[in-house]
């Protein structure tokens, strides 16, 4: 009995000596690091891991480098390609291999490939339209990457990769990839600089529209934007050998660079210019376009010389005429009026005519104002075109009088028109045909309808 009692002591004081050990280390030293596993909630310590676990794991990372794998492959090819070719590189495979949802992963690449397209037919649509001095400042950006083309009449994409496959056969000891590299230098500040001026439009803001999230990868990959941030330092005659346009085949001087930083800034201006004279006249653009498609011939509306000789006056001018469609549409509410008010198809008709006559009563007042922005008229002309005349000519079943509405509305979207395009050097027609990216122009008040001056709002 004695001996068990002095075994139980012995076992207590060990026991409280451990504890206090224990706790002593854990108030005052940092614990040794333990092998520990986190999954969602649970939390597998050393001693307790299990092996299927373990099988899933390295299963779930070899499948993640897989991914990673395919996006490198498809990434390579893009690296040098500037900030908005690669992003969109990117974004697309993303969604491809990480989104499960069918839907969203189709709105997603659509988005992005609609942005592109944007960027991509604006680019090829200024560079088309260049006069003469803005011409020359894009074939002299073109001259410091060596691919100016032999034919400058007139500029596209084209003009340049074409330039390719014919210096390859003049330029001896250069290779095919020699080539290339200053060629995709070229295109992919013209690209990024191009999709800063679409990012940063201020109508397309408003709109909501063609601005993807861009991401940190393209912010930091868009030449353009790296052009315009970099402060060069270095003594004119240095070699900067760190710099991103830099390469073995195309060395560049310091007062290169300076100068491509200049001429690309100054094309960035001219370029965000020209694109605010058609993102703000989409109602301008979109009765340009459907006008000239409608009736499929060259019309003196659509006539660049014609217009320059016409006589065109103010938008006041027009007032007149929007008087008289105020009072025949007032004539066609009052004699459906007296008709059976108890029927919803009539009911629903009355109430767009005053919405339509309310619409009209101010956009004299506005035309009337000698200071009127031609962007509002832009509008009316929209609102006039694509919603007023479908909508009246629904309901010109119920009388005669809706095609005199119809016809003096028509009439006074055509003048209107004409005062605009006069002015806007941004819409004009090339061999009698629309460019395909006023095609695309024409559309935005239709991706996003909530900013369109329309019959609801009015």
């Amino acid at each position: 009995m004695r001996y068990l009692n002095k075994l139980f002591l012995s076992l207590l004081f060990t026991l409280a000596f451990n504890l206090n050990k224990s706790f002593a280390q854990d108030e005052l030293q940092a614990n040794p690091p333990t092998l520990q596993i986190g999954l969602d909630q649970l939390s597998f310590t050393k001693g307790s891991l299990d092996a299927q676990l373990i099988m899933e794991i390295i299963a779930e990372k070899q499948e993640e480098l897989k991914i990673k794998a395919i996006q490198s492959i498809f990434l390579k090819k893009v690296e040098n390609s500037g900030g908005t070719i690669y992003s969109f590189t990117d974004n697309i495979v993303r969604e491809l291999v990480f989104e499960k949802d069918s839907r969203v992963r189709t709105k997603k690449i659509l988005e992005n490939t609609v942005n592109l397209v944007f960027v991509a037919s604006y680019l090829n649509y200024y560079l088309s339209t260049l006069d003469t001095p803005n011409k020359e400042i894009i074939l002299l950006l073109s001259e410091k990457f060596d691919c100016r083309p032999e034919k400058t009449d007139k500029l596209t994409l084209a003009s340049f990769v074409n330039i390719e496959r014919q210096e390859i056969e003049k330029i001896k000891g250069k290779t095919t990839a020699d080539v290339n590299e200053k060629t995709i230098q070229f295109l992919s500040i013209l690209i990024d600089l191009t999709s800063e001026v679409v990012r940063n439009d201020k109508k397309l803001k408003q709109l909501g529209l063609m601005q993807m999230s861009y991401s940190a990868t393209y912010d930091y990959m868009n030449k353009f934007s790296k052009l315009k941030k970099e402060k060069i330092r270095l003594k004119t005659g240095d070699l900067n050998t760190n710099h991103f346009l830099y390469n073995s085949n195309n060395t560049l001087e310091i007062s290169d660079i300076i100068s491509i930083k200049s001429i690309a800034n100054e094309i960035y201006i001219n370029s965000s210019t020209h694109l605010s004279g058609i993102t703000d006249y989409i109602g301008l653009v979109n009765f340009f376009v459907t006008e000239y498609s409608y009736r499929n011939e060259s019309l003196e509306l659509f006539n660049d010389k014609l217009l320059s000789q016409m006589t065109i006056t103010k938008y006041s001018d027009e007032v007149i005429n929007l008087d008289k469609v105020k009072t025949n549409i007032k004539e066609i509410i009052e004699s459906l009026e007296v008709k059976d008010m108890t029927d919803e198809k009539l009911i629903l008709e009355l109430k767009n005519l005053n919405k339509i006559y309310f619409y009209v009563d101010k956009a004299i007042k506005a035309i009337n104002d000698n200071n009127v922005n031609s962007k509002t008229v832009a509008d009316i002309i929209f609102t006039f075109h694509n919603e007023f005349n479908p909508l009246l000519l629904n309901q010109s079943y119920r009388s005669v009088k809706y095609i005199d509405v119809i016809s003096n509305i028509s009439n006074i979207s055509n003048s209107l028109a004409k005062i605009l395009l006069k002015d806007n050097k941004s819409l004009s027609l090339h061999n009698e045909k629309i460019n395909p990216f006023l095609l695309i122009a024409s559309k935005l008040y239709e991706f996003n309808e909530a900013y369109t001056t329309s019959v609801i709002d009015a």
